[in-house]
């Protein structure tokens, strides 16, 4: 009896070993995996896996947790294996070096699709309403730790960005006065600005611009533009006694564009326009989603993507060397980071904004067919003490603030805190600036040796790329940046000043702007800019050579100031104030204008005073379709000049700006395109070009290649 009774507790605590076991192993499967080079497994929606290929993971952070045990364990590389498809993220991933210390790690989606991580949540379930006497579908804001997610960005099914209401519904309001820190009523024309005043934290508005029954105000925020800059500032209170709009954060301009008279401004999230389809407002108090459903849609099949966190992944301490990458990502797509409103100051090209994903203190990695869209601030940060990092055929799009951003830090003598060695080349970045329109599409600011090729940049509204961060000659850590073979178009769209395709700021030796097509750039009409190319205070060191630059609501190429640039063999077409331009005069030649070739049509060929001699010119190739060898240049567009006066240039222009040492071995001539209006710049063999030792421009690779 006690024999039988001992055989069945053996077995039960044999039986009870085994299932122990077991446990144990579904928790830590980490001897079933390669101990030098593991490979986890993603598939979209797995439950309960355990990261090997018949039991994948389905959550990101799981696969990063099990990832840190097996680096732990002693992997030397770890590939995070993806199916396509979309995995929701709540929360920033982290790839940190105190985690992973020497292994190096592979993202990978080897599916023809893309594997997607998106900050974003569905919001469905909608039932029907009325909101400000129109049709409306209402839902619940899905929740994360018990509270109902607040978001400040949304996007259909489709993916297609949702609007907020606002005030007015089109175009702009423009303030009456501004206000210094004591609200005292100044207009506008009469603030003479100095350094210190304080204009910061309301301004006046004309009567009766503001409708009185608004409500949810401080949800609300003015959206101005004004000089290079756009701002976003939280509404704190209206005061329709006084016709004062206050806000809980300063202004960076003063309420005010750059000749001194009132700004274009708009009221954003007011949810009694909320009226047209498309817009949608999240009510804070409620915690509920209201949307304006299009005719056709069904309620039913209504799903919304709810923005969550603002930034997706930071990269911090991933050291790799040149015979291995520290990391690697190939196929992955991160999309649906928020622009959380912060207090910060409203700086140049939005540069104070986070990123969705940044990188810190990392070196050798590479991104190569990887997409960042949707995003609500930057895509991509570069800071301090990375290097060797390169992006590959990427793709980056509708994107709130701008695409690729290298901080860097300004250290001189140059130490390793500073970036060098980046490479952004045959990637797109389209449909920047939709939140922040003063955004860049690609921001260097302090970097040495880096090179950006061979991209698409498009459909943006400040500078399309920005290379150098030090206003004058002061020191500067930027060097050796290669800007070469961009397609730069449909930049500025109209809505700010002093933008460029190409844009440069300070000492930078080595720096090389070349062989970029850069065409269709446009500032505010009221204000001044839209350049192809813009060397800014103190630029200085730099050769622009090779580009093909056309149809500017400015001169084509610009100098603000600078020394030592050469300006050579490059076509500029059609700027509407002129070819070429130099703003300051100083004592020495800021550039040095050589073998290119300008052309307008009955407008300026350089946009110069009698007297500029900031520049020199020698052997250029110039022509006016409409007037001939009897072309003009002159400091206005011909707009703002008499018939009788344009008549009388036609006579003396030309002999006087020789005399006055321009025109040094020109050739006045047309240059003989093959299709020039269609903006076909090919040189036929007739051409006069080589009479100026031109070289043709070859544009076929221009972009993204493959």
């Amino acid at each position: 009896m006690k024999s039988k009774f001992f055989s069945v507790c053996l077995f039960i605590t044999v039986l009870l070993i085994l299932v122990s076991c077991s446990n144990v192993d579904s928790d830590n499967y980490s001897d079933t995996y390669d101990p030098v080079n593991p490979v986890i497994y993603l598939e979209a929606g797995a439950k309960s896996g355990t990261g090997l290929k018949d039991a994948p993971y389905g959550d990101v952070p799981q696969a990063l947790e099990k990832a840190k045990e097996l680096s732990l364990l002693g992997a030397e590389h770890i590939t995070f294996n993806f199916r396509a498809g979309d995995y929701t993220l709540t929360e920033c991933l982290n790839l940190n070096g105190a985690d992973f210390g020497s292994t190096s790690l592979e993202f990978i989606c080897e599916d023809e699709d893309m594997a997607v991580i998106g900050a974003w949540l569905p919001v469905t379930g909608f039932t029907e309403t009325e909101v400000n006497g129109v049709r409306a579908w209402v839902a619940d804001m899905p929740k994360l730790n018990g509270e109902s997610v607040y978001s400040y960005q949304f996007f259909s099914s489709d993916y297609e960005r949702l609007e907020r209401p606002r005030y007015p519904e089109e175009g702009y309001l423009v303030n009456e006065f501004a206000t210094n820190e004591n609200f005292d009523k100044l207009h506008c024309d009469e603030i003479e600005y100095k350094e210190g005043d304080a204009f910061d934290y309301a301004f006046y508005f004309y009567e009766g611009d503001i409708p009185e029954n608004l409500t949810r105000i401080e949800d609300m925020q003015m959206c101005m533009f004004h000089y290079w800059n756009d701002e976003r500032l939280n509404v704190k209170s209206i005061d329709y006694n006084n016709n004062l709009l206050s806000f809980s954060q300063r202004t960076l301009m003063n309420f005010r564009e750059w000749d001194g008279s009132g700004a274009r401004y708009y009221i954003d999230n007011v949810f009694e326009y909320l009226n047209s389809p498309g817009e949608v407002y999240n009510d804070r108090a409620t915690g509920k989603l209201y949307y304006i459903p299009a005719e056709n849609e069904k309620i039913d099949e209504c799903k919304i993507y709810a923005s969550t966190t603002d930034i997706l992944l930071i990269i911090d301490g991933m050291n790799g060397s040149a015979e291995k990458n520290s990391v690697e990502m190939k196929n992955i797509g991160f999309v649906g980071s928020d622009w959380k409103p912060m207090v910060r100051w409203a700086s140049q090209a939005a540069s104070d904004l986070p990123a969705a994903v940044t990188i810190f203190n990392s070196s050798y990695m590479k991104f190569e067919d990887c997409s960042f869209d949707h995003i609500g601030n930057y895509a991509i940060e570069i800071q301090t003490k990375v290097n060797n990092v390169t992006f590959d055929h990427c793709s980056v799009s509708d994107i709130g603030a701008g695409g690729f951003r290298i901080t860097g830090t300004n250290v001189v003598p140059v130490t390793e805190d500073v970036p060098h060695d980046i490479v952004i080349t045959d990637c797109t970045v389209s449909e920047y600036g939709r939140v922040y329109r003063c955004a860049v599409g690609i921001l260097l600011k302090y970097a040495y040796d880096c090179t950006i090729s061979h991209n698409n940049i498009f459909d943006g509204y400040y500078t399309a790329v920005s290379v150098g961060w030090s206003w004058g000659y002061g020191d500067h850590a930027t060097s050796g940046i290669t800007v070469e073979k961009n397609h730069i178009y449909d930049i500025g769209q109209g809505i700010l000043t002093d933008l460029g395709g190409i844009y440069t700021l300070g000492i930078q030796p080595g720096t090389v702007i070349r062989g970029n097509l850069i065409h269709d750039i446009a500032d505010y009409e009221d204000g001044y800019g839209g350049f192809a190319c813009y060397n800014d205070e103190g630029s200085t060191g730099i050769v622009v050579e090779n580009n093909i630059g056309y149809n500017t609501t400015g001169p084509v190429y610009t100098c603000n100031f600078g020394e030592d640039l050469v300006i050579r063999n490059n076509i500029f077409a059609f700027g509407r104030l002129g070819g070429v331009s130099s703003n300051r005069q100083e004592e020495g030649i800021s550039f040095v204008f050589e073998r290119n070739i300008v052309i307008n049509d009955y407008n300026p060929i350089y946009r110069v005073n009698y007297d500029d001699n900031t520049w020199t010119d020698d052997s250029n190739l110039l022509w006016d379709y409409t007037l001939g060898q009897q072309l003009i240049s002159y400091n206005k567009s011909f707009d703002e000049l008499s018939e009788p006066l344009i008549e009388y240039f036609k006579e003396t222009n030309r002999n006087t700006l020789t005399n006055n040492g321009l025109y040094k071995n020109a050739v006045i001539a047309d240059p003989m395109f093959v299709d020039v209006f269609n903006y076909d710049f090919t040189l036929t063999d007739s051409s006069p070009a080589k009479d100026i030792g031109f070289n043709p421009i070859d544009m076929s690779d221009v972009g993204p290649r493959n």
